[in-house]
């Protein structure tokens, strides 16, 4: 003998079940919000339109102290006159290797394999879908490598 369920008891049954998932895997909306919490605002000059976002991984010291401006100034690519290593002869203006580079950037960007100005040597944990990680690379046309580090 066949035994025949109520359908208004397995509608009942399935939404008791929703409604047990959902409320265990949601936050209280009576949850009060930690005043402690870091939070960063920014906003564009001459814009009013305030960005604000909190989380508990912002920390003081890497985000605003660990930013050393002088030695980045320091050690950035120059645009004047780059001279060769073993030939000081030779010599190529910073601003064409910093054009190369910002092209190269763009071919990243579009998730390209190959690249038009450089020759992939390397890539630790790089990866082309979150743009992130180490990637080694020669200029095809000039003896220099670049090292890029992305996160």
């Amino acid at each position: 003998m066949k035994s025949q369920q109520n359908p208004f008891f397995n509608i009942i049954f399935l939404f008791l079940l929703g409604t047990k998932t959902i409320t265990i895997e949601t936050r209280s909306p009576h949850r009060p919000i930690d005043p402690l919490i870091p939070c960063v605002s920014v906003q564009w000059k001459g814009d009013n339109t305030v960005y604000t976002h909190k989380s508990f991984y912002y920390e003081e010291y890497p985000t605003f102290h660990i930013f050393d401006e002088q030695y980045f100034n320091k050690h950035k690519l120059p645009s004047e006159a780059i001279t060769y290593r073993f030939n000081e002869k030779k010599s190529l203006p910073g601003q064409l290797l910093s054009n190369l580079i910002e092209q190269l950037l763009t071919e990243i960007h579009q998730k390209k394999k190959r690249y038009t100005h450089f020759t992939l040597l390397q890539h630790k944990n790089f990866n082309r879908r979150k743009k992130c990680g180490l990637i080694v690379l020669k200029f095809n046309d000039y003896p220099f490598v670049l090292k890029l580090f992305i996160e």
